[in-house]
């Protein structure tokens, strides 16, 4: 399939300010130290934190709670991520 015949479908959109469906998952839930927060603006959302590996941590992550929805038209997803360079 050639570029021109790709097409999109939009699975999720939040309006700017709201990260209600989104849950932030922090190595605190195991006794670690690491903590993030996630801002949705008008174009992007921005998540971001500080990891530390004290008391055995080291992790942050952001899911995505999303209730059945329809991927039946879908083979593919497509993320546009930017981050500060470093391997994770």
């Amino acid at each position: 399939m050639s570029a021109a015949e790709t097409f999109s479908k939009l699975v999720f959109d939040a309006p700017q300010g709201t990260a209600a469906p989104w849950q932030i998952v922090n190595d605190d839930v195991m006794g670690g130290l690491s903590n993030s927060t996630l801002q949705i603006g008008a174009l992007a959302a921005v998540f971001q934190g500080k990891l530390s590996r004290r008391n055995n941590g080291g992790f942050a992550s952001v899911r995505l709670a999303m209730s059945n929805p329809d991927l039946t038209s879908c083979d593919a997803f497509r993320l546009n991520l930017r981050g500060d360079g470093r391997r994770y």
